[in-house]
């Protein structure tokens, strides 16, 4: 059902994707029935770390929504900044990307 997804989102998919496989071996998969959806994750080389599902899952009773948590403006910093770091080594064009970014929002940290 997703339309639209920003970095941060993917950073974060990107660091459970590698979790994952860290735990299990496994690749997780991604459901993106969302062409639009699909070309933004595999050009961010998700296609390497997810197993990509184009179809709608049959048994949507199985699956659950992450709950949202409550953060302080610095606990979103850092994790926009850490999403953004996984992202960027995914691939060249990620790094090529989001460097600056990330070179602002470290800029922006309380030293």
């Amino acid at each position: 059902e997703t339309e639209i997804i920003d970095s941060t989102t993917l950073g974060l998919l990107a660091k459970i994707a590698m979790a994952a496989q860290k735990q299990s071996q496994f690749l997780p998969t991604l459901i993106s029935t969302n062409p639009d959806i699909t070309r933004i994750i595999t050009s961010m080389g998700f296609d390497k770390i997810f197993i990509i599902v184009r179809e709608p899952a049959s048994r949507i009773e199985e699956l659950e929504e992450i709950p949202v948590l409550r953060a302080s403006e610095q606990d979103v910093r850092d994790k926009v900044l850490d999403a953004h770091k996984v992202l960027m080594g995914l691939n060249q064009q990620n790094r090529d990307e989001f460097k600056n970014l990330v070179r602002a929002l470290e800029c922006e940290e309380p030293g």
